[in-house]
């Protein structure tokens, strides 16, 4: 067996552990005429689907580029796809960003402060332009500015998950363990018993009366708050079925809807005036545990459990007889949960909390893009929406059974973030990314406000690198950095402008490297024969192989299903032999002998792979 220790010293290539000598005299008539080898590269290595020659060696001056121009279709797509109309207008994620109501741009979203209260609170009710919310034992009230005012003890005895109600005059408060529903006249801020017998756990205003859940029943309260049961959720022997936090209420139309969940069987059930009955049942598995309509829809937010991994948050809707799932959390719920997912309509889009990864969200119904529009610090209960007409838009409010809360709307952010999803130009090549360019206007005022420019290479989930703060519009700004992918990071700061800087476009481009493997052609001398006319090697000592052997072996490298070793002068590597670009030629040099072996040559090809 030759190595390749033998070039070129003995040998001048070793092909799968057989050495061989090249062709020295060399003929034109002849096929391989005046070489004995051909060393190349061979073309690049490319996908199947690209055939269009793109991507070849002769073509090497185009750029591959990618331009994110509308970001109207939310958040959550991980690569962009430049051919899909819909990936283009679709990005990772954003923070305290909108770039779902206007197509075209992205650019500050609403701001975020924290109000505190000087007790714990459970429970939020927006009505007659303010936020209502509980503790233990006091109301308070809270502006759409965050001022709060205490507005003394509402004698509810509140435990446990408070509900609230609003018929225009009165505020009716309770919760699942109160022994009575207590009335606020907001006008005259006095307290008074609207029903003494018992408290409700849910409670809805509609109908010109007041609905509750209590034990497992729906009772509807006349004007003297005396309740009357409409029906009794049991079992199959009778016994009402309770759940913790109760049966949860809502208006759809004219009726009124109960939420029940229980056993990880949640089911949708209506009242119409006349009877109580089922008309939906959700997935197997899904506990729902907060509900709101908006345009004749209903969205029910809650959890579901996944095999091995614990909890997931899900939105399930109810439309036309139909349900379906609209929304779910891209990643489980660590550790336990909050046994209360709150959702509800903030100015005609949903809003509510991915409690996966602590974020609130928005959905646009006329759209289907969800958008995150700011981070929370941990799980939340409650949640409401409040119109402004002062402001021109809706504010939310969010608590989470503590002495703060959250209010968002009050203003524009004074910062946001909006991250691309991949740019890797539909290619599996690594590439040269050689730079990025953000074009931007200052906003509707025209002054202030500034961008920031970061990357990320190959994922969405580590560490960011900052390529240029303070942007300057349609400058490029190169990096050339290597890898498969890029993700883009632009920051938006509000500076001394009203409403901060708008983007419009976000451009990366790139060059793809091109992969070589080494391609050989070798004349390959097997004429003469031991003992009689032997060839003579390299460093002039006989070669011991016979020339049809040699051929053998050349046929079996040839035959191989696995890559084989080849040395010649210019190194090793591993590479197969191409059958079509091989010839063997049969010279028959002892012809008073023609049974014995022939002399040859041959014209073998090889590929490195």
């Amino acid at each position: 067996m030759a190595s390749a220790a033998d070039v070129p010293g003995k040998y001048d290539v070793v092909i799968d552990g057989h050495g061989y000598v090249f062709l020295d005299a060399l003929t034109p008539s002849v096929p391989f005429r005046t070489h004995r080898a051909v060393y190349t590269a061979s073309p690049t290595f490319i996908e199947r689907q690209n055939v269009s020659g793109a991507y070849g060696d002769t073509q090497q001056a185009f750029w591959l580029t990618s331009a994110q121009k509308d970001w109207s279709l939310g958040e959550g797509q991980r690569f962009f796809r430049a051919n899909d109309e819909d990936s283009t207008r679709k990005f990772w994620q954003g923070d305290q960003v909108n770039g779902i109501d206007t197509p075209g741009q992205i650019g500050l979203g609403i701001d975020a402060q924290t109000v505190s209260f000087p007790a714990n609170v459970r429970g939020v009710i927006a009505a007659s332009g303010l936020y209502y919310t509980v503790s233990t034992t006091n109301l308070y009230s809270v502006t759409n500015g965050g001022v709060v005012t205490d507005l003394g003890a509402h004698g509810a005895g509140i435990g446990g998950l408070a509900s609230f109600a609003y018929d225009g005059r009165f505020l009716y408060i309770s919760s699942t363990s109160s022994t009575k529903i207590r009335k606020y006249d907001i006008a005259g801020a006095a307290f008074t018993d609207f029903c003494a017998t018992q408290g409700g756990e849910n409670l809805l205003f509609q109908n010109n009366s007041l609905y509750s859940t209590k034990s497992g029943q729906l009772y509807v309260h006349d004007t003297g708050g005396v309740p009357t049961s409409l029906f009794t959720w049991k079992g199959a022997e009778g016994t009402a079925t309770t759940v913790a936090g109760g049966y949860v209420l809502a208006a759809f139309g004219g009726q009124v809807l109960v939420l029940a969940a229980t056993n990880y069987k949640t089911e949708l059930w209506s009242y119409d005036g006349t009877g109580v009955a089922k008309i939906a049942a959700f997935a197997p598995g899904f506990v729902g545990y907060a509900m709101t309509v908006i345009d004749g829809i209903v969205f029910v937010h809650g959890v579901s459990v996944i095999s091995g991994l614990g909890f997931r948050t899900e939105i399930y809707y109810y439309a036309n007889d139909t349900t379906g799932k609209l929304w779910q959390s891209p990643v489980p719920l660590a550790g336990a949960f909050s046994s209360n997912t709150p959702i509800c309509d903030f100015c005609g889009a949903l809003a509510f909390s991915d409690d996966a990864a602590f974020r609130m969200m928005v959905y646009r119904l006329d759209t289907g893009a969800v958008q995150e529009i700011g981070a929370l610090s941990n799980q939340i209960l409650y949640l409401a929406s409040n119109p402004d007409p002062s402001f021109g838009q809706g504010t939310m409010m969010l608590l989470n059974q503590a002495n703060s809360a959250i209010q968002w709307g009050r203003g524009v952010a004074t910062t946001g973030t909006v991250t691309s999803s991949l740019f890797d130009f539909d290619s599996s090549l690594t590439k040269t990314m050689r730079g990025i360019t953000v074009d931007w206007t200052p906003g509707v005022d025209g002054n202030g406000g500034s961008v920031d420019i970061s990357y990320q290479i190959g994922s969405l989930d580590g560490s960011w690198t900052s390529l240029q703060v303070g942007a300057v519009s349609g400058q490029e700004y190169q990096l050339n950095t290597n890898g498969r992918s890029i993700a883009v990071r632009v920051t938006l700061n509000k500076g001394t402008s009203t409403y901060g800087p708008v983007v419009k476009r976000v451009y990366v481009r790139a060059s793809p490297i091109q992969q070589s493997f080494r391609q050989r052609e070798y004349i390959l001398d097997l004429t003469g024969s031991s003992p009689n006319n032997p060839r003579r090697l390299r460093d002039g000592t006989p070669d011991p192989t016979n020339p049809h052997d040699g051929v053998v072996a050349l046929i079996t490298a040839l035959q191989s299903t696995s890559p084989i070793s080849i040395t010649d002068r210019f190194g090793s590597f591993t590479g197969i032999v191409e059958p079509a670009d091989t010839e063997f030629y049969e010279m028959h040099a002892e012809n008073d002998q023609p049974a014995k072996s022939g002399s040859f040559v041959v014209k073998v090809t090889v590929r490195e792979v």
